[in-house]
């Protein structure tokens, strides 16, 4: 992997990735080795130029970085701690570019030119997240009115059935109640003892 390769660096000549990789120190690291852990300083970002790299944070994944990614690089826009830790998950090898280097008055253009990509990149990312978001809205207001419907035609029917055995239970009674008077007129004991038992 070379550093041209990166989407953060897009738009550099090819002197000036030169000097951002003159400027770049090359780390590996084996698998479960930490890179940066989280609230630690903020003074460089890194490349990855092989491997996978886990963002994680509260031991949950929040990103996996992967062969010409990028990341650390908010602190380019405030001087924060770092948000989460950054873990190699399998051999790695990341190219590490100090922020002090990068920020010297002889590399203002690189430092505007990858200042510039990175809220591009971040534009593109937000965009498509309010895209995911707005889609994923949608769908679970449709899956919320669905069982709000589904919740209605239940509470419906519960209500109808309840009805029906209201009017089927009346409906006995008022069957009961006739054998019952009908029984007194009948004189045969057989036809009554039958009328009286159904």
């Amino acid at each position: 992997m070379t550093l041209e390769q990166n989407s953060l660096l897009s738009g550099l000549t090819v002197e000036e990735i030169k000097r951002l990789e003159n400027l770049s120190k090359t780390e590996n690291y084996s698998s479960g080795e930490i890179i940066l852990k989280e609230n630690s300083s903020a003074d460089c970002f890194y490349i990855v130029n092989s491997g996978e790299v886990a963002i994680t944070k509260n031991d949950i994944t929040l990103a996996s970085m992967l062969t010409g990614s990028h990341f650390g690089l908010m602190a380019l826009f405030d001087t924060s701690p770092r948000s989460a830790d950054a873990i190699a998950t399998i051999k790695t090898s990341v190219s590490k570019i100090p922020y002090k280097a990068l920020k010297d008055p002889d590399n203002k253009d690189l430092y505007q030119k990858i200042l510039a990509n990175q809220l591009t990149i971040q534009q593109k990312q937000l965009r498509s997240m309010n895209d995911f978001t707005v889609a994923e809205v949608g769908k679970k207001i449709s899956e919320q009115s669905r069982a709000e419907t589904v919740t209605a035609q239940s509470l419906y029917y519960e209500s109808l059935l309840k009805e029906i055995h209201h009017r089927v239970k009346n409906n006995l009674q008022t069957v009961s109640s006739l054998l019952f008077l009908q029984s007194k007129s009948i004189s045969d004991p057989d036809a009554k003892r039958a009328i009286l038992s159904s």
